[in-house]
């Protein structure tokens, strides 16, 4: 839109040109065609430049979709796991068993970990965008609160689960007998 006025006037200058090339004084006409010329190739050469940086800026834009996309698979997928699994503790604790058997709980430890893991990834790719764009985009924003609040439920279950391991050697139905010193 800058580079609007001086091609208007280019074009202008262009025509009144051509114009007056009919009439005498052709060596006039002749520097001033050249001095046309040399406008014109400013502006071609200007017109490159805002085009390659155009580019740049929509190459660097596209990047930053793919990685806010691939941000946002990353969260839905937490948010599934956190549902499924909150109500599969809810079922647990809700049928007589109450228990969380051994294997179950390591693999749920295990894919806790690795939701962290993914968590951390993604909160390093959203640095990374700040950096690059205005850290204070709603869009942004929105994705670092969801990044922390998915953190922090995944910190709860981890703790959830840890409370409702029974002890070695017990279970939920059959609790640990304490044993009473006798006195002598």
């Amino acid at each position: 839109s800058r580079m609007k006025p001086n091609l208007f006037e280019l074009n202008l200058t262009v025509h009144s040109l051509i114009g007056e090339v009919c009439e005498d004084d052709f060596e006039l006409k002749h520097l001033e065609a050249d001095r046309v010329k040399e406008d014109l190739v400013e502006v071609y050469e200007a017109w490159d430049e805002v085009s390659l940086m155009v580019s740049e800026r929509l190459a660097r834009l596209e990047d930053t979709g793919n990685k806010l996309r691939t941000v946002e698979v990353g969260l839905e997928e937490v948010t599934k796991f956190l549902t499924q699994e909150t109500g599969h503790l809810v079922e647990r604790m809700t049928t007589t068993d109450r228990g969380i058997s051994d294997g179950s709980d390591l693999r749920l430890d295990k894919r806790i970990q690795e939701h962290e893991d993914t968590i951390m990834n993604m909160k390093e790719t959203v640095t990374v965008i700040t950096k690059n764009h205005s850290s204070s985009s709603f869009y942004i924003s929105n994705i670092i609160k969801a990044l922390s609040l998915s953190s922090s439920q995944l910190n709860q279950l981890r703790s959830f689960t840890t409370a409702t391991k029974p002890v070695t050697g017990t279970t939920v139905l059959n609790p640990a007998k304490k044993r009473r010193k006798r006195h002598q």
